[in-house]
């Protein structure tokens, strides 16, 4: 599955991204009211080990939603997941 989406790392190892939250628009999640927990996803990188810092560009997110669960463990308690293979830059 792919999804359009920005990106807001929240576990990085130097400029590489390992976990990240995917969200439609920057305005409410970082300038705006709290996200509902339908309004993003806690997305893991797995299939690759170079996903680098992008901010305030859309990317495109391909792997494996996960609705409902979440990682033994996992503070995050989102609804939704995914684990990443790949990301790319729009038009990349």
């Amino acid at each position: 599955m792919t999804i359009r989406g920005l990106m807001v790392p929240v576990d990085m190892d130097g400029w590489n991204v390992r976990r990240c939250v995917i969200v439609a628009s920057l305005a409410n999640c970082c300038y705006g009211q709290s996200l509902r927990f339908c309004e993003f996803i806690v997305a893991r990188m797995t299939g690759t080990d170079d996903v680098r810092l992008a901010l305030d560009v859309p990317l495109t997110f391909t792997g494996t939603l996960r609705v409902g669960e979440t990682e033994p463990g996992d503070t995050w308690g989102a609804f939704y997941t995914m684990n990443c293979t790949a990301v790319a830059a729009d038009g990349s």
